[in-house]
């Protein structure tokens, strides 16, 4: 995956205390740009290792990201996920954070694959409806843009590690549980507005 200049010999990487004696800065922008993560954040600076991409409030922003994506991106798989915490459906009794996190898959190394993903909220707590409403938003634009929605549960306390910075999505993508589909949401809500009439619009 290397490209030239920035070899390293094989025993480098045997071990994150071999792999030390040959970080570079070359290396290290390298490594942020491939796995789309903050340099930042590599440095030991930086709180946060994924990138946020949050049009709180302004979803037209997501409709331009992900276009853009899919143009400058063609052949991955891709998926939007809905992470909420175990227990309560979405509604008045929900609670703790809301995590969107956008996937790209493509071939890796000797048949696995290889996935970058990046966080669409940033500190979107259940029990603000603004939050439902624009992650209801979200999951439309990504169903219009043919892209795989997918909603998973996680443990109260990995949400908050992750909104924190203090865990990698790939990591807490083994400990997720049960599905739920957020698509149910995006059709309630048509159903809603429909019933409601023109008087009454349903905000999303």
């Amino acid at each position: 995956l290397l490209p030239a200049g920035l070899t390293a010999p094989n025993a480098a990487f045997s071990s994150p205390d071999k792999l030390k004696a040959h970080l570079t800065s070359a290396l290290l922008d390298w490594a942020a740009e491939h796995l789309e993560i903050h340099r930042s954040w590599l440095d030991g600076v930086g709180d946060q290792p994924h990138l946020i991409e949050d049009h709180y409030k302004a979803v037209a922003g997501y409709r331009d990201w992900l276009a853009q994506r899919i143009e400058q991106v063609p052949l991955v798989h891709r998926f939007v996920h809905v992470w909420k915490p175990q227990g309560p459906a979405i509604g008045p009794d929900a609670f703790g954070p809301v995590c969107l996190v956008y996937e790209e898959t493509s071939d890796g190394l000797d048949g696995a694959e290889f996935s970058r993903f990046w966080r669409l909220s940033d500190e979107w707590p259940l029990d603000h409806a603004p939050c439902v409403e624009n992650m209801i938003a979200v999951v439309a634009i990504a169903r219009s843009l043919g892209i795989l929605v997918v909603g998973h549960e996680l443990a109260l306390d990995d949400l908050r590690r992750l909104t924190a910075g203090k865990a990698l999505i790939p990591d807490l993508q083994r400990r997720r549980r049960g599905r739920w589909h957020p698509e149910d949401l995006v059709a309630r809500v048509r159903h809603q507005s429909a019933s409601s009439g023109p008087d009454r619009p349903v905000p999303v």
